[in-house]
Parts: C-alpha cells; sequence; structure tokens
C-alpha cells in the first residue's frame, strides 16, 4: 500500500471531534430500534455506530458492511474486546450489499455517501435487502456546513439528491432533519 493509499484511508477515519458531534446515543434514539431486530450499519469503518448498535441489539443481529478490510479487522477486534457475539463483519464491493434479500430489519448509512461514487446502486442495494416495513436510515454531510469541517464540498452529496435516490429505489420518507449544523438525518421505509 501507497503511502497516498494510507493517507486516504486515514482521512476515511472518524475525528473524535465528528463523532462528538454526531452524538451517537442520540442518532441512535433516532432509529426504530428493538433488542431483536437484524441491522446492517453500511460503511461501518472501525465501528463508531457498530458497537452502540450491538448493544442494543442484544438479541438481533449488527452485520458491520466495509470495502476495507483493515477496518474489518479493527472492528473484529473491538467486537472480541467488548465480547459481543452478534456483529457479523461482512466484506463488500463498492456499491453491493451483500446480504440476504429481504433478511434486514433495517440499515443505517452513517456519513458513507461521500465515499462512494455508487451511490443510485448503493441504495437499490440497501432497498433490495429490506424486508418490508423495514428502514433505512442516512446521516450525511450538508453541504452548506462549514468547508472547514469534514469532506470536501465537492464530495458532500446534496439532501435532495440523496431524497430523489430514495424515491428511486421505492423506499419512503418519513422524517427529514438537520441534526445538527453539520449533518442532516433521513429516516425512510420501504
Amino acid at each position: 500500500m501507497t503511502q497516498a493509499e494510507k493517507a486516504a484511508k486515514v482521512q476515511r477515519l472518524p475525528r473524535p471531534e465528528h463523532v462528538e458531534r454526531l452524538d451517537v446515543p442520540r442518532l441512535l434514539s433516532l432509529l426504530p430500534l428493538r433488542p431483536y431486530l437484524k441491522v446492517a450499519d453500511v460503511g461501518s469503518g472501525a465501528g463508531v455506530f457498530t458497537i452502540p448498535l450491538a448493544k442494543t441489539l442484544w438479541d438481533g443481529k449488527v452485520y458491520a458492511l466495509d470495502t476495507e478490510q483493515e477496518f474489518l479487522d479493527t472492528l473484529q477486534e473491538r467486537v472480541r474486546v467488548a465480547r459481543l457475539g452478534n456483529v457479523v463483519p461482512v466484506k463488500m464491493e463498492p456499491g453491493t450489499v451483500p446480504v440476504e434479500l429481504g433478511s434486514l430489519d433495517g440499515a443505517l448509512l452513517a456519513c458513507i455517501l461521500v465515499h462512494t461514487e455508487e451511490r443510485p446502486g448503493l441504495l437499490q442495494g440497501v432497498a433490495a435487502a429490506l424486508r418490508k416495513g423495514g428502514w433505512c436510515a442516512i446521516v450525511d454531510w450538508r453541504a452548506s456546513a462549514d468547508p472547514s469541517q469534514g469532506p470536501p464540498p465537492r464530495q458532500r452529496v446534496p439532501e435532495d439528491e440523496v431524497l430523489r435516490m430514495l424515491r428511486e429505489a421505492e423506499l419512503r420518507i418519513t422524517s427529514h432533519r438537520d441534526l445538527n449544523d453539520y449533518h442532516y438525518f433521513i429516516l425512510a421505509l420501504k
């Protein structure tokens, strides 16, 4: 791996101030979670949301999906230390959701759309993986947020574009709001 590739991966790791700004417990309180659900953390990285989801879904399952094996390896170690037996790390290809069709109760995509060019395909894949009545939650960077924070503005995905892609994936928007000064939150149902 070249130095540029390593630097790009480090750029994708969430900075502590960004994680704090997301307020994981508050975000999870906005999701329709029940202890027995099967939920995918799409673009899980090293598990910022995976670990709290797994603790909440103690009788369910969390599929941690990521394109980077290094992140999944780090996540597996964190899961082992936390003694969680309900996390399934899954390596995915960009724009795919490698779980059984109609098998998920929910999917969380937190600050991941800025990192993929395969956005429509990814959201179509999420929709196909959801059971009828399943939900998809998206948290991402607001296009108008401070450009010195987070990804470059040209990478950010405007909310109206995400709403359009969700509708094209035949998901119904049930909630759309600003999460904070930097992020928006969208909840959609199948």
